[in-house]
């Protein structure tokens, strides 16, 4: 996965938590993490995809800058972040 892609998704996992079911879908239903980033309220609604709890979160949330830290870190520390879109993902 592409570096710019991963800083997407970190931030969707981090507003909606590692465990959520709907990253998946989310993301699917989108095309990919950023476009999920980049969506306004009534398109994350009429995914049919979130709660209204979730849609606030994500748009609370609209700011990479939490993210930052936490892709430095990885990075500083050889840590790989594999995501389900990976080609050698289990």
């Amino acid at each position: 996965m592409e570096q710019s892609s991963l800083v997407y998704l970190v931030w969707l996992v981090h507003a909606l938590s590692p465990a959520n079911r709907q990253i998946i879908p989310l993301v699917n239903h989108f095309g990919s993490a950023e476009a999920v980033f980049e969506a306004n309220e009534l398109q994350l609604n009429r995914s049919g995809l979130l709660s209204a709890d979730a849609v606030r979160k994500l748009l609370q949330e609209n700011s990479l800058s939490c993210i930052e830290p936490i892709i430095e870190y990885c990075e500083t520390n050889d840590v790989h972040m594999g995501t389900y879109w990976d080609e050698d993902y289990p």
